[in-house]
């Protein structure tokens, strides 16, 4: 494990924790206290809380398998992880519960030690990738996600993040990338986002602060430049569609630039590809392209 402060890294290993030498680490996440969860393929679930290393797995705890494949945190301090076995766990500070089985079918083979995700979005809802597709779970009814009611493919899921409108983005392995809104599903493709060499073989996505979604290959990082919340007739992006605009659409008016996956008009929050033009104060002509078509006009 490696820390870092802003200019130095600190290590932790075997030497100088109880870790094993041999601990293969695949998830980890840090709460609101903190304290560092470390999930294992064959170690179990490890806790750190600064000085104090405490491991939880089947010989000490309600965990059935020490082969855990991802950990998260919900909004009320409750710990979720999830096993290979397909077995999803609660933990809240005492006591591990099991709260669903079943979430990989019939077989399991990991690939690159990372076969699912999971994600926790603003109504504690968690959000689990897997082999068999995309499960919601609100702590007492699951609902799954195939391709039997939504674009996801037999190749499953092994990558879910939730932007800053809580949309759930997912990733296929060497298929495609997708964002969920609760009703609609929206599919970014190759000619939209990067070249298809780079986008069949996406792995991992993460977004930054500075308006990027950044995503990974077998062998390569990208970063695809976008506007995350763009209004229809919000041309100045200002959170409001008034007369103010008018004069950013005069201003951009007559520019083309890339198309808008599937736009809509409604008050809605979209994304887009940045357009690379800028009105005065800063803002992308992608903002001006009320419809979505990739053409500012009237």
């Amino acid at each position: 494990v490696a820390h870092f402060n802003g200019i130095s890294y600190t290590f932790y290993d075997h030497t100088i924790t109880p870790l094993p030498s041999d601990i293969v680490m695949i998830d980890a996440y840090m709460d609101g206290n903190d304290v560092l969860w470390i999930a294992s393929v064959e170690d179990g679930l490890w806790r750190f809380e600064g000085t104090t290393w405490t491991v939880f797995n089947a010989a000490n705890s309600a965990l059935s398998s020490d082969e855990i494949g991802v950990v998260e945190g919900d909004n009320q301090g409750k710990i979720w992880c999830v096993d290979y076995q397909g077995n999803l766990y609660s933990y809240d500070g005492t006591t591990f519960q099991l709260s669903l089985t079943g979430l990989v079918p019939n077989y399991f083979y990991p690939i690159n030690y990372d076969p699912f995700d999971i994600q926790i979005d603003q109504n504690d809802v968690l959000w689990i990738g897997t082999y068999d597709g995309l499960v919601a779970y609100d702590g007492t009814t699951p609902t799954y996600y195939n391709s039997t009611n939504s674009p996801i493919s037999f190749m499953g899921v092994t990558d879910v993040i939730l932007d800053e409108l809580d949309r759930k983005w997912i990733i296929q392995p060497y298929q495609s990338l997708f964002y969920f809104d609760d009703t609609n599903w929206t599919e970014l493709e190759n000619a939209t986002f990067g070249t298809s060499q780079m986008w069949d073989s996406i792995q991992k996505i993460a977004f930054s602060p500075g308006g990027q979604l950044w995503h990974s290959s077998n062998n390569q990082l990208a970063t695809i430049t976008y506007a995350d919340s763009v209004w229809p007739g919000d041309a100045n992006d200002d959170g409001i569609a008034n007369n103010f605009d008018i004069l950013a659409l005069g201003q951009a008016f007559g520019s083309t630039g890339a198309l808008r996956p599937n736009p809509s008009l409604n008050w809605v929050g979209q994304y887009a590809p940045l357009w690379f033009s800028q009105l005065p104060n800063g803002t992308d002509y992608c903002f001006s392209d009320t419809d979505g078509s990739g053409l500012v006009d009237f």
